[in-house]
């Protein structure tokens, strides 16, 4: 089966990094000796996935003059959850499509693939765990990270991955706002979940198994030992 995509790809630089990376988009990031954008990346890696149909970019319109293998390309709305909504309203309703951030630039084919394979299809929206031991072998000298600790699963923090149905990210676009500015701290997200499971607006299901080895910090966060899975019951 095959899944549309969205990557929401907005955003500047500023700083220091505005003038090392020399350009003003954060997708655009040059990685490696290559210079290639760090966006070139993740499509390159959805695409390798073999299970990603139409690729839709929303950031500047600039961004397809230098990235190839992109479908569609829309103008950025304003912030990280309007980029996504804009992306998904592009797409069938009531059919599950991917969601990715733009700045993985290790992410792989296999490890997009792994992920999809895992997802139950008739759930609304399926997010990537990563294993806290997991994430701790691999990157003993990270700086700390915050977990939480699920109860099928142990403890985990949350990929960059994510299936969605966009009618229900749509019609609940509230809610991804919330989790957008909750995005770095582990616990708002968690306590989120639990309060719209325990008020019966959604229904949740988790399910844990291993993952391939994961090559660098960042793409550790792109896929995941476990997916949580959300299933709107209105």
């Amino acid at each position: 089966m095959q899944f549309d995509a969205v990557i929401p790809a907005g955003g500047a630089l500023d700083g220091e990094y505005r003038v090392r990376a020399g350009t003003t988009l954060r997708a655009m990031s040059p990685i490696g000796e290559s210079g290639r954008p760090v966006l070139q990346f993740v499509v390159d890696a959805l695409r390798n996935s073999g299970q990603v149909g139409r690729i839709i970019v929303v950031g500047d319109e600039s961004l397809t003059s230098h990235v190839g293998n992109v479908d569609v390309c829309l103008p950025e709305a304003g912030s990280g959850p309007a980029n996504i909504l804009r992306g998904l309203a592009e797409l069938p309703p009531e059919r599950m499509a991917v969601v990715c951030t733009s700045d993985l630039p290790f992410l792989t084919g296999r490890a997009v693939a792994d992920f999809l394979e895992r997802v139950d299809t008739n759930a609304s929206i399926a997010v990537g765990l990563v294993p806290a031991s997991r994430y701790m072998d691999q990157y003993p000298n990270s700086p700390p990270s915050q977990f939480v600790t699920l109860r099928e699963t142990g403890p985990v923090t949350m990929g960059c991955l994510f299936m969605v149905v966009p009618d229900v990210l749509i019609r609940n676009a509230a809610l991804l706002d919330r989790a957008f500015l909750a995005r770095k701290s582990q616990w708002p997200k968690a306590h989120m979940a639990v309060r719209q499971t325990t008020a019966g607006a959604w229904r949740c299901a988790r399910t844990h198994r291993t993952t391939p080895a994961m090559p660098s910090r960042r793409a550790a966060r792109s896929h995941a030992g476990a997916c949580i899975r959300y299933r709107h019951s209105g």
